[in-house]
């Protein structure tokens, strides 16, 4: 679970993450220096496939649930599956507009229930 705060001039979050972690046999703390020394070898263009490669590997965290505020000053709860991918938003504007956004896995809206919704 991480707590997270970042506020600057330009940019401001706030919000709590559960993440999913491997067991310590499968990556250790040591682990996770070797792997950000040999991406540091790497050209930057070869970085993110090097990452992304661990990640399909189940070497990494994978986020779970995002709760926080959103870019606009609303707010959010991100429910992801088991690859990170959010599979339900539950959103509130900063003017109060509530919503619930169900995904499918290429992240695109299968539905969505707002107050005005018939259904």
């Amino acid at each position: 679970m991480q707590l997270i705060n970042n506020d600057s001039t330009s940019h401001q979050m706030t919000g709590i993450r559960i993440n999913d972690v491997p067991h310590f046999q499968t990556t250790s703390m040591d682990d996770i220096a070797r792997f950000r020394e040999e991406a540091g070898k790497l050209p930057q263009a070869q970085q993110q496939a090097y990452w992304t490669k661990l990640s399909e590997q189940g070497r990494l965290n994978k986020n779970r649930i995002w709760l926080g505020n959103t870019g606009d000053k609303g707010s959010a709860l991100q429910l992801k599956d088991a690859q990170g991918r959010v599979r339900m938003l539950l959103l509130v504007s900063a003017d109060g507009k509530a919503e619930i956004r169900m995904l499918d896995e290429q992240g695109k809206v299968s539905k969505s229930i707002t107050p005005l919704s018939k259904d």
